[in-house]
């Protein structure tokens, strides 16, 4: 259940432009394969003036209201930060060894032009998808977890039914009694934290998964104040307060 909004605007949310790591087994990339898998999958059009002559050369372009930056770094991601983005994804066992493994990345930025912040994230999700038909691309780093390439491309795969790719930019860390998002804040909007409940690990996800999709699709998020709960006659106010899952961040917090 969910009342209606009130007039706050959320929270000291800063919007930035969206961005992704595709970690790479070696320093190379190519760039035309890229402009092939995108008209191919999903009908964008990479001008042949943007491609760089050489792929240690950023390509930059425009796409569906977003501008698009793709940059070879010739070195991993930083190694405790890979480590952390690996273990919040316990379902992909391999996400460990390829945050130790890759030896170069991708940086891959969409900034909204005429697009929203999230209309930008899903041609992100679309590029990303794309660069993971290159052969040395080994994993994708969404910002907060790792996915595998073939996961990554499942996921967004939903776009082509006007779908949200909601698994490829947000992650849902559930434990036994509790949970909380990574990603909501990366598009405009307050994490999301779920207090300790006895409900199970899966109802928790998919509630959780229901209120991320609603705000992302409606552009409200939640408020201070707001009474929502999985049972109307247990619902309570939801809490704009420091996190007791995630260090130093301020989460709206549902109890169930």
């Amino acid at each position: 259940i969910m009342t209606e909004e009130t007039n706050a605007s959320e929270s000291e949310v800063q919007i930035t432009p969206v961005e992704a790591s595709v970690l790479l087994s070696g320093a190379e990339w190519d760039p035309k394969l890229l402009a092939t898998t995108l008209a191919q999958e999903w009908e964008i059009t990479v001008p042949e003036k943007d491609l760089p002559a050489d792929a240690s050369e950023s390509l930059v372009f425009e796409a569906e209201g977003a501008v698009i930056a793709v940059k070879l770094f010739e070195e991993p991601l930083p190694a405790e930060m890979a480590r952390m983005h690996a273990a919040m994804n316990p379902l992909w066992p391999q996400a460990g060894a390829m945050a130790q493994l890759h030896r170069a990345h991708l940086a891959v930025a969409a900034i909204p032009k005429t697009a929203s912040l999230v209309e930008a994230a899903q041609v992100l999700v679309k590029v990303v998808s794309s660069l993971c038909n290159q052969p040395s691309a080994l994993a994708i780093d969404t910002g907060s977890t790792i996915l595998g390439t073939d996961g990554y491309r499942e996921g967004a795969t939903v776009m082509k039914g006007g779908e949200l790719p909601l698994f490829n930019l947000v992650t849902f860390a559930i434990a036994k009694a509790d949970a909380f998002t990574m990603g909501m804040s990366f598009l405009g909007h307050n994490e999301l934290e779920i207090s300790p409940t006895a409900e199970k690990p899966e109802v928790i996800q998919e509630f959780l998964y229901t209120v991320a999709s609603y705000t992302l699709k409606t552009g409200k998020g939640l408020r201070d104040g707001q009474i929502l709960g999985l049972h109307p006659e247990k619902a309570q106010a939801v809490r704009y307060a420091e996190s007791s899952m995630i260090p130093g961040l301020k989460t709206m917090q549902i109890t169930l």
